[in-house]
C-alpha cells in the first residue's frame, strides 16, 4: 500500500518549517550567499530537532520518507526567499533550488519498534522497502568498486559484425 502526504499537509509543514526555520537560520544564509545557482546543495537536518518541531512530521518521515523529503527540500527553497527578504542590503543573494534536505541523528524512540528503524545489517527485509533506516556498524572489509553487468555486446573484429 502507498501512502502519500496530501498536498494539504504538504503544504502546512512547508509553511510551518518557514515560520521555524531558526534551527536552520545561519546555514540558509551561507547558502544564499553562495554564487552558484545550478548545484545542490544540502540542508542538514538534526532529526531530534525535528521531532522537537514536531513529531508528527517526524514519525511521518521515517514512515514516508520520499514524499516528506521532497516536503521539506520545498519548505529549504521557501525558507530562503524569507533570508534574501530579510538580508535585502546585501547583494549578490540567491535562492538556489537545488536545495536536499538531509536527515541525521535519527533517534530510537519515534518508532513503536526500534528494530524497525535500526534493523541490523543482515536483519533488513522487504518490511524496510520505502522506509527511512540507520544502520550503524564498523566498516571491516572493502573491496575494489565492480560493475554489475546485465547485457553484454561482442563485435567481431574482422567484418564488425554485433
Amino acid at each position: 500500500m502507498t501512502h502519500t502526504i496530501s498536498l494539504a499537509h504538504a503544504n502546512l509543514y512547508a509553511d510551518a518549517l518557514e515560520e521555524n526555520i531558526c534551527c536552520w537560520f545561519q546555514e540558509l544564509v551561507q547558502l544564499v550567499q553562495k554564487t552558484e545557482i545550478n548545484e545542490h546543495y544540502s540542508i542538514c537536518i538534526n532529526m531530534m530537532q525535528l521531532a522537537a518541531f514536531d513529531i508528527g512530521l517526524a514519525e511521518t518521515l521515517i514512515e514516508h520518507p520520499r514524499e516528506t523529503l521532497l516536503v521539506l527540500d520545498k519548505a529549504a527553497v521557501s525558507a530562503q526567499y524569507k533570508v534574501v527578504q530579510e538580508h535585502q542590503t546585501q547583494s549578490a543573494l540567491s535562492v538556489k533550488g537545488l536545495v536536499h534536505a538531509r536527515v541525521w541523528g535519527m533517534p530510537f524512540h519515534l518508532d513503536h519498534t526500534a528494530a524497525s528503524v535500526f534493523p541490523g545489517i543482515g536483519s533488513i527485509r522487504s518490511c524496510h522497502v520505502d522506509r527511512l533506516l540507520t544502520v550503524s556498524g564498523t566498516v571491516i572489509r572493502t573491496g575494489s568498486v565492480t560493475m554489475i553487468e546485465s547485457h553484454k555486446l561482442y563485435e567481431c573484429t574482422r567484418c564488425h559484425d554485433r
